[in-house]
């Protein structure tokens, strides 16, 4: 089995050094039964064109230094910015009972 190299806007985000900015997260927890795998993956195929890349978050980075600075230059306190991020994450257990339906 090989795997082609993945560009960065591909990579897990927790690997990225800044990880998503957030003001608050919600946590999804899930099972997979092994009857429904073929369907779980089906499912996840809707979810990732929504997964935040690094690029994107690189992008929020930069919005929010950006927003920072001008607070500093007005003397003011910054603005929240709106904006979204989407990661999801696998146990080991999980990703082994996935592998071979999504590869």
């Amino acid at each position: 089995m090989s795997h082609a190299s993945l560009p960065i806007s591909q990579l897990e985000l927790k690997l990225y050094r800044l990880g998503l900015p957030k003001k608050g997260e919600t946590f999804f927890f899930f099972k997979i039964n092994d009857w429904s795998i073929h369907d779980f993956c089906k499912q996840l195929g809707d979810l990732v064109p929504r997964i935040t890349t690094a690029i994107e978050v690189q992008d929020d980075q930069a919005r929010i230094a950006k927003e920072q600075k001008r607070a500093r230059l007005e003397g003011t306190d910054s603005q929240i910015l709106d904006m979204t991020g989407v990661n999801i994450a696998f146990s080991q257990r999980g990703l082994l009972q996935v592998s071979d339906t999504i590869i």
